[in-house]
């Protein structure tokens, strides 16, 4: 059987509500940031983040990211700085278990 690629969707989500006050600018710099915490974290990317207009939606700006695999890692990036992306939940997020949401999980970049 051949190979073929694949799309991941991964949404770095402040909350689950449009972001308000949310720049290209802000979101660019922090996908950077993200893609090189992926590295050093021993993911294999080809290449730099490419943007992806087509899928901003609410505040969230779309990039696909090029995984050595062949797997292309679609990423909705807040944009807004990282301390809010981080930080700026509007309720705690379990910490762990079957009801904590993966785009929740508080990975430090």
């Amino acid at each position: 059987m051949g190979e073929s690629a694949a799309t991941l969707l991964l949404m770095l989500n402040p909350g689950t509500f449009p972001v308000h006050g949310s720049t290209e600018c802000a979101a660019t710099a922090k996908m950077s940031a993200f893609a090189a915490a992926v590295v050093a974290r021993g993911g294999q990317l080809v290449g730099e983040p490419v943007r992806d207009p087509s899928a901003d939606r609410d505040g969230r700006y779309g990039y696909r990211l090029a995984a050595a695999d062949g797997v292309t890692v679609a990423v909705l990036m807040p944009g807004v700085d990282i301390a809010r992306a981080r930080d700026d939940l509007p309720r705690p997020a379990p910490a762990s278990g079957p009801t904590a949401p993966a785009a929740r999980m508080a990975y430090k970049w």
